[in-house]
């Protein structure tokens, strides 16, 4: 291997440049990304319903997720911040502690107005490592922000129930799970919580539907009820919509939910009329497998030989597939430089962020493309002039041996000294006299 000693120019000097600010951008995430998990504090949130006067003690840990030496910061805030005290406001861990444990302590009031949700939270704020605990004050300053959540639940009054519909993204071919999580916020018991389940496709037609479990629910419990659709979905987005009854009153959720993934499939490639040694035409099929609409769909089309070199490529133009439909993009190759035989034929389908690859052995002759990573032969719809006369040629050589043969066999020349020519049961009957 040779090395080439020519000077660098200017646009291999901007070309490590742009690759320099590309690596100093790519370590400053990195080291971003480390930092958001520096620390961590556990649990993120705890819940109680409202009682007049609670009073409780919680333990949270403060986690030295890269064993430094820390100092952390501690102090409440948001609507029940005053209700909340920490056993610390401040905690310094050494490079060997793991965790440190720590208490906070809330003492509710007698009355809390609003029903609903309350909240308060406890926040762990990392000093930098310059920044050392100042008599006087707080540090304010700080990397990392963690928080842990109170949440304070009053009932409203009566019935009240408060859901959520839960859907996650589904294997094709398998069944989708909904759950419905339920929480009584009511004053009251409640007897009986069931509903039913909508699907919706993407033009807002129902394409499925099932019925809720039941269960009853006391005041200020949590629980849940779950619906299974056992209709096979095709891939693609879908919205359901749950109608949930609980004691004569009812309540509608909604939500998105996906089925398989977005995919195109490449369904077949054609070249009609093909000759090597000219521009090729290739026709690709795609189907367009999702149920909504896709666009700026294209493709990217490669020969390779078997080195894995490449010989040849180009870009389709760009096509809008609508759901469930199929459409052509059309790829040309220049063949001049090609000779006949095997190659590898690399087809790549972009769409939205994702591609598909497919790739194909091909062999390629004078006249034809035959794909037999797919089976398919490939031919033109009319012969091309060489072939016609191959064909012409084979036939008229055969004809003129079978006519050669059954000729010689008919007729054979007389021996030497008169003998008698063709055998009788070849050679025509003689004439009879007439009687």
């Amino acid at each position: 291997m040779t090395r080439s000693n020519r000077p660098v120019t200017s646009k291999a000097r901007h070309q490590s440049g742009i690759a320099l600010a590309l690596l100093v951008m790519v370590s400053f995430l990195a080291l971003f990304s480390a930092n958001v998990a520096a620390l961590g504090i556990a649990s993120g949130r705890v819940n109680y319903n409202f009682e007049s006067g609670l009073t409780k003690t919680v333990t949270l840990r403060i986690i030295n997720n890269e064993h430094k030496d820390i100092s952390v910061a501690l102090f409440t805030r948001g609507e029940l911040a005053q209700y909340i005290s920490s056993d610390a406001s401040l905690i310094t861990m050494t490079k060997a502690e793991n965790e440190r444990a720590f208490t906070y302590t809330f003492k509710l009031p007698d009355k809390l107005d609003q029903p609903g949700e309350h909240m308060g939270e406890i926040v762990a704020l990392q000093l930098p490592p310059s920044e050392q605990p100042k008599s006087g004050g707080m540090v304010i300053e700080a990397d990392i922000a963690v928080i842990s959540q109170l949440a304070i639940t009053v009932p409203y009054p009566g019935k009240y129930l408060q859901a959520d519909l839960f859907i996650p993204s589904t294997e094709y071919g398998k069944p989708v799970e909904a759950t419905a999580s339920l929480y009584n916020v009511g004053t009251d018991d409640l007897k009986s919580i069931t509903g039913t389940l909508e699907i919706l496709g993407p033009t807002n037609e129902r394409v499925a539907e099932a019925e809720f479990s039941t269960i009853p629910l006391s005041s200020k419990v949590m629980g849940k009820i779950t619906a299974t659709v056992e209709d096979k979905l095709n891939p693609g987005t879908y919205h359901a919509v749950a109608r949930l009854e609980f004691d004569g009153q009812k309540i509608r959720r909604e939500t998105d939910f996906t089925v398989g993934q977005k995919y195109v499939e490449v369904v077949k490639i054609e070249s009609d009329d093909f000759r090597l040694g000219e521009i090729a035409k290739f026709d690709i099929t795609l189907e367009n497998r999702w149920n909504k609409d896709l666009t700026d769909v294209y493709g990217e089309m490669t020969l390779l030989d078997k080195t894995g070199a490449t010989l040849a490529s180009t870009k389709t133009a760009s096509v809008d597939i609508a759901a469930k439909e199929r459409e052509k993009i059309i790829a040309y190759l220049n063949t001049q430089s090609l000779n006949p035989g095997t190659y590898d034929l690399d087809v790549t389908v972009h769409y939205d962020d994702l591609q598909t690859r497919q790739r194909s052995e091909i062999e390629v002759g004078f006249d034809s493309v035959h794909f037999s990573g797919t089976g398919r032969v490939v031919a033109p719809k009319i012969f091309g002039q060489n072939a016609i006369l191959a064909v012409l040629l084979v036939v008229l050589v055969g004809m003129n041996m079978i006519w050669f043969f059954y000729i010689r066999k008919i007729v054979k020349p007389k021996k030497p000294g008169g003998g008698a020519s063709s055998p009788a049961s070849v050679s025509p009957p003689a004439a009879q006299p007439p009687s």
